[in-house]
């Protein structure tokens, strides 16, 4: 949706507000925006923002939820209210939400991390490093998202019970060379040589950068 150049206008000086500290302001910025367009739906989800960076969790949420009802493949309003839901504990929700977010905009490394904060709240660990991986293959200079793989990857479950696990993680992100890796492993240590065939045509598919990045991966999981 093509924003009006009167809306652009306050956006980039709530915007520079917000970058120099001064987050009461924006949000005066941005009350004044969704009273004087009501159905922008950026305008709305950057309401709910601010309203979040000053704590006001549920009343953050209300602007997301109108995001969202504006525009539902705004992906920014779907990964803002998921990290709403998620901090007021309601994993669930967010977890729709985000994956939403991922779906809509799956080439952005954001809500790839953030999807990977949320299946990491659930505990479902090898999904949360498969969308972990993924934000780091899409944006290798982030550090946050390097930090976050290398954090959970020693949590990895071990054992052939952990295999419905990395299978359902694959699904999630068949490129984890991560996932494909540790699913090597287990069938390895199992010696199910057939299985373990199959597993490392997908170790190749989902490869990192280089060889030498994959040797390491193997000796370190």
């Amino acid at each position: 949706m093509e924003e009006a150049p009167e809306f652009e206008a306050m956006d980039d000086q709530a915007k520079r507000l917000l970058s120099e500290g001064r987050n009461e302001q924006a949000l005066a910025i941005y009350e004044n925006a969704i009273q004087t367009y009501p159905n922008n739906s950026v305008a709305w989800s950057n309401h709910g923002y601010v309203l979040d960076l000053l704590g006001h969790l549920d009343a953050s949420l209300a602007s997301f939820h109108r995001a969202v009802q504006l525009d539902a493949r705004n992906a920014m309003a779907l990964a803002n209210r998921s990290r709403a839901h998620r901090m007021l504990g309601r994993l669930e929700e967010a977890l729709a939400d985000i994956e939403s977010a991922v779906e809509i905009d799956e080439n952005a490394a954001g809500p790839w991390n953030s999807l990977g904060v949320t299946l990491e709240a659930l505990n479902r660990i090898p999904e949360a490093i498969a969308a972990y991986d993924r934000a780091v293959t899409l944006d290798p200079a982030d550090q946050l998202y390097a930090d976050n793989l290398a954090r959970v990857t020693p949590r990895l479950p071990q054992g052939t019970e952990a295999l419905d696990a990395y299978d359902e993680a694959l699904r999630r992100n068949p490129h984890s060379a991560t996932i494909a890796c540790a699913r090597l492993r287990v069938l390895r240590e199992a010696a199910d040589d057939r299985e373990a065939i199959q597993a490392s045509a997908a170790v190749t598919l989902a490869r990192p950068r280089d060889d030498t990045d994959l040797l390491s991966l193997m000796k370190n999981l």
